[in-house]
């Protein structure tokens, strides 16, 4: 810790610095559509833990009914036995889930606030645990998050297709709104197989820092490592972006609910031009010195990010990279 506090120098300076135009959204951030949040929930911590434990408890009692071990005389299912043990098994996993991934908060809030302590004016330290020298493209982490996420959007729409289609009183209405949650099914199944389409064809991509931490008030070079499957690709054009995400009351009446919704507080867009050796694909980038840094421990939380994809429609490349970019001390 004590040698990255003072900073760690990864590139090479490349002296031609293309002009690269920032252009700050209108007051509050432009919204951004069809994304993956980095929060989860809006809860978290020891909350999300103890909200953990009612599907927990709900899939236990579940499974105990499909397996016989209720009496019959205390809880009478209406629907296939197999269907009950798939819907209790999701309630199960998914009370497991909320339960360690409020625990994992916990312990990560804990460990923040002891090293924050220690290293109040160098949040890099415990904001988030950085690779110092690299990015990697989050298409498998976002693969990792979202797999579940379908499996168990699945289990819990099955015995809602079940009444709506098997059984001969299942209500129309049933039938509609089960169909407009199929329809969602369908589309993050689809966007699912593109990322691992694309994690497939491209590998892992990584993005060489130019320095840790990057600080706002200054240049950034970044160096996206050129692999033949990505120099198959052609020109890349490059978004750096400050997001923030935010929880929102919506709707009216019973109706209002929080959603998470994500803004870009600043954008900047540059190409791609590969350094004489062929080995690399740099983006350069001036941070303004207002904008505002990264705070990753907060729910919800503030990060830059990389967008980087191909210019021509036919170069079917995408990749997102988390970037360590902190505020400059005053």
């Amino acid at each position: 810790m004590s040698e990255l506090s003072r900073g760690v120098d990864t590139s090479t300076v490349v002296g031609r610095r293309p002009v690269t135009l920032f252009t700050p959204p209108a007051a509050g951030g432009r919204v951004l559509e069809r994304r993956s949040w980095r929060s989860a929930a809006t809860v978290h911590g020891t909350a999300l833990l103890l909200i953990g434990i009612v599907p927990l408890l709900a899939g236990l009692a579940l499974l105990s009914v499909a397996g016989g071990v209720v009496a019959e005389e205390i809880a009478t299912l209406r629907m296939p036995r197999w269907i009950a043990v798939v819907v209790g098994a999701m309630l199960l996993c998914a009370g497991v889930a909320f339960a360690l991934h409020g625990w994992r908060g916990v312990r990560s809030a804990r460990r923040a606030r002891r090293a924050r302590a220690s290293y109040p004016d160098q949040p890099w330290l415990w904001d988030h645990p950085w690779n110092a020298f690299a990015a990697f493209d989050e298409t498998r982490d976002e693969l990792r998050r979202g797999i579940p996420a379908v499996v168990m959007l699945a289990a819990f729409l099955l015995p809602f297709n079940w009444i709506a289609f098997s059984r001969s009183d299942g209500h129309w209405v049933v039938g509609i709104v089960t169909g407009a949650f199929d329809a969602l099914l369908v589309l993050a199944v689809a966007r699912l197989v593109y990322l691992a389409h694309r994690a497939g064809r491209h590998g892992t991509t990584e993005l060489r820092l130019p320095r840790f931490p990057c600080l706002t008030g200054s240049d950034v070079e970044l160096k996206l490592l050129r692999t033949p499957a990505l120099a198959a690709v052609g020109a890349l054009r490059a978004t750096l972006r400050c997001v923030e995400e935010r929880y929102e009351v919506r709707g009216a009446g019973r109706q209002r609910r929080p959603e998470l919704v994500a803004y870009a507080l600043h954008e900047s867009r540059a190409g791609g031009e590969v350094t004489p050796e062929g080995d690399a694909i740099v983006f350069r980038f001036a941070v303004p010195a207002d904008a505002s840094g990264s705070s990753l421990s907060e729910r919800p939380p503030r990060y830059w990010e990389l967008a980087v994809e191909g210019e021509a429609p036919e170069a079917a490349y995408g990749a997102t990279f988390l970037l360590p970019i902190y505020a400059r001390s005053a």
